[in-house]
């Protein structure tokens, strides 16, 4: 091989050697990167694959007339109940369906169908169910049958103030007035129940890092209860006396 073609091969390899080392260094920087600088944030993905968590509501804060030297409800939070089977652990998932539907008034074949499987968690059978039904069921002590807490929203007024006050939806938020105004300050901060998941996306078991929820404040208008019902009886009075005369 004559000088000049080695002096070219030399050069081409030196070539060859250079682009190798920088792909070679690249592929380190980029190792590097994923498992160094980007771990945490690979390292939460990974978490949340087997992770689950379920929102845990907190109790709404009262809304209270002044009333001098006391306060009175325009609001109360009725303590009510959650139905809950957990079917990974229930092994008769049918005689339960069947004492569950007798009592909450419900179709057995649709919880039936709703916890036979080995899931640790389903949806609720049964929200707002009231104490006396929720101690039937607890009396029985069925295998695996839940009682949580829930709460309904009521006004023991009546309508006194409802222009004022609003109402809560559905989902215990606020809607119009008051209620929809202070929604804020008076839904609180909702907690987590933590669970782990398997491969397969299953709850498996429940972690022990539950975030408490955090109860909603209570707030004091500055309306008088009897002054705003004898403005609404006045008023009220007043219509009927404006029908009545048109009417005439």
């Amino acid at each position: 091989m004559s000088l000049a073609r080695k002096e070219i091969w030399q050069v081409r390899l030196k070539s060859l050697a250079s682009i190798l080392l920088v792909l070679f260094a690249g592929l380190v920087l980029r190792v590097f990167q994923k498992s160094v600088i980007e771990h945490s944030k690979y390292s939460e993905i990974a978490q949340k694959q087997y992770r689950d968590e379920r929102t845990i509501e907190a109790e709404r804060g009262n809304i209270y007339f002044y009333d001098k030297a006391d306060l009175t409800p325009a609001t109360l939070n009725v303590q009510k109940y959650q139905i809950l089977v957990v079917p990974k652990n229930t092994p008769e998932k049918s005689e339960i369906a069947k004492q569950l539907a007798t009592i909450l008034n419900l179709d057995e074949k649709e919880i039936f169908e709703k916890i036979n499987n080995d899931k640790l968690y389903v949806p609720p059978i049964a929200k707002k169910v009231d104490k006396k039904l929720a101690d039937q069921i607890e009396a029985l002590k069925l295998k695996d049958v839940r009682i949580f807490p829930d709460y309904a929203r009521e006004y023991p007024e009546k309508e006194l103030a409802s222009h004022i006050l609003g109402f809560v939806n559905h989902e215990f938020s606020g809607n119009y007035g008051v209620e929809q105004y202070y929604e804020k300050i008076l839904k609180g901060e909702p907690g987590l129940l933590v669970a782990e998941k398997d491969n397969k996306g299953r709850i498996i078991d429940f972690l022990n890092e539950d975030i408490k929820a955090k109860n909603g404040d209570s707030i004091v208008l500055t309306i008088e209860k009897n002054v705003q019902y004898k403005m609404e009886q006045i008023l009220k009075e007043g219509m009927d006396f404006s029908d009545a005369e048109n009417r005439e």
